[in-house]
């Protein structure tokens, strides 16, 4: 068809009269019967052809001439920019529909989880705490952006910052102990973003139980040898 043509030659077509010039394929059903003149220009964004735009005077109506080329190739070209920026658009807002989605659902799950988790950028500025975090520390709902060492005691932190930035980069995570409110936590800090580094996540497991069983099987043994002792002496 005639927007065929256009769309595979990327060059603009015109028909003086449709019924008497035009030999190949019909546009439409009655095209033979109903066009007059036509002008069939590419819409062209970048290096592709994201379309055509036709326009079509009756039988009756007057003839196109080559300034309607000219004039309606430069509407082609501010046609084709609308339609691209439009679908460019509609992607961004496709893109951020999905962001948000993904993020509510990772709130919804450190919501729900009852480890305390942090996160904090390059500069120690805390990017999200999740709510078992902001009530083991105390921390207030408008604390974002401010400096972590403010909103946490400081034997929570890593008492060897260089160690822990070798083991982050060397294996993505380092691992240490703290204590809060006499309940004693396993901190895993882990790596954000990828290749370059944005920042930081810590996880806080409680291991006081697991501690508390460590201390008494550690009793046992110590009075299990001191009490069988004396026999083997003997």
């Amino acid at each position: 068809s005639l927007a065929g043509q256009v769309a595979n030659n990327n060059q603009s077509v015109y028909v003086e009269n449709y019924r008497r010039d035009w030999n190949g394929e019909h546009d439409l059903p009655l095209a033979r019967e109903t066009f007059g003149s036509v002008i069939c220009v590419p819409l062209v964004y970048g290096s592709a052809v994201i379309g055509v735009l036709m326009v079509i005077s009756g039988q009756q109506g007057r003839l196109f001439n080559r300034d309607d080329v000219h004039l309606l190739e430069l509407l082609g070209g501010q046609a084709a920019v609308a339609i691209a920026h439009s679908q460019l658009f509609a992607e961004q807002e496709a893109l951020t529909t999905e962001v948000e989605t993904a993020r509510s659902q990772l709130e919804t799950v450190l919501a729900s989880t009852e480890n305390p988790v942090i996160a904090v950028d390059r500069r120690l500025r805390l990017l999200m705490a999740n709510p078992s975090a902001k009530q083991l520390f105390g921390i207030p709902d408008d604390a974002s952006g401010k400096a972590l060492s403010d909103l946490i005691p400081a034997h929570a932190l890593p008492s060897d910052f260089r160690e822990a930035l070798r083991n982050l980069r060397r294996s993505r995570t380092h691992i240490y102990e703290i204590q809060v409110d006499s309940r004693v936590y396993l901190c895993h800090l882990a790596r954000l973003g990828g290749p370059r580094t944005t920042g930081w996540v810590a996880v806080l497991n409680d291991i006081t139980q697991l501690k508390e069983l460590d201390r008494l099987k550690s009793e046992m043994v110590r009075m299990t040898s001191h009490d069988l002792k004396n026999p083997l002496q003997a």
